[in-house]
């Protein structure tokens, strides 16, 4: 797969941002996120309303029942 090329806006903005004092952090490689950091995370669907969880609470305090 070829490498996307930078465009001269792109460049010129990576340059002011390290003029700024930034740095470019290089990650070893496999290294991942501790679950403590992660703020968000992806879910499937739409969540359940209050009122379905609810019913569903009492549906499973009924068959335990």
């Amino acid at each position: 797969m070829a490498r996307l090329k930078t465009s001269v806006a792109e460049s010129k903005a990576v340059k002011e941002w390290l003029a700024k004092g930034n740095q470019i952090t290089k990650c070893p490689p496999g290294l991942k996120t501790e679950d403590e950091d992660i703020v968000l995370k992806w879910q499937r669907g739409r969540p359940k309303s209050v009122v379905q969880k609810r019913i569903d609470e009492n549906n499973e305090k009924k068959l335990k029942d």
